[in-house]
């Protein structure tokens, strides 16, 4: 639901548009299913409620602070976004936006920013692969801010990081959010936000 790293033959909202006219009902099965496998299998007392309680928009961005700095996710912002629901209709059209925009995001990358895609471990082979708009292995074209929380299909939008362990790390933060009704009951979400077209620390 967050992005597609990889050319997809089958819509994947077409088969589910006959169950919502948005994507309420689909969050809500997802905070009905319960802990998700990228959670942490035991939680703190703070980061884990009862069913119909959540912590509040302050604690939350506290919880996701220590998450940034436990992942070394240097050079994250977090951004606040409220739940925006999508029409399936709005959802296909964003996802085929998508589809296009990443295409040319990832040839302009290999093209205009080569350094930095050395930087985040791509080699010739890799770049290559850029040139023909598809992603390498163990990165991903992410999705900064989803459809469904006001997020769009431009280019500003996209951001190349490797899927082991940064791609990960992003989404064991909003999982955080998910498996505790934050975003149930508070009806947002705090998404790690990068400004950059590629993230990489060359540090490590």
């Amino acid at each position: 639901m967050w992005e597609w790293s990889k050319p997809k033959q089958n819509n994947c909202f077409a088969s589910a548009a006959e169950k919502d006219s948005s994507l309420l009902s689909a969050y809500d099965d997802l905070l009905a299913e319960g802990t998700q496998p990228s959670a942490h299998p035991f939680r703190s007392a703070a980061e884990q409620r009862p069913r119909e309680e959540a912590p509040g928009i302050q604690e939350m961005y506290g919880l996701v602070e220590r998450r940034l700095h436990e992942y070394k996710l240097d050079g994250f912002e977090i951004v606040e976004r409220p739940y925006s629901p999508q029409s399936w209709t709005d959802m296909n059209r964003l996802y085929e936006e998508f589809q296009r925009t990443r295409v040319i995001f990832l040839k302009r990358l290999a093209y205009a920013e080569q350094e930095n895609c050395r930087a985040v471990g791509l080699d010739d082979e890799d770049i290559a692969l850029l040139k023909k708009g598809l992603t390498p292995e163990n990165v991903n074209t992410h999705l900064q801010i989803p459809f469904d929380f006001g997020g769009t299909a431009e280019l500003s939008n996209l951001c190349l990081l490797r899927t082991h362990p940064v791609h990960e790390n992003i989404h064991k933060i909003l999982d955080l959010q998910f498996n505790n009704n934050f975003l149930k009951l508070q009806k947002r979400l705090l998404i790690p936000w990068y400004g950059g077209k590629i993230y990489h620390d060359r540090r490590r």
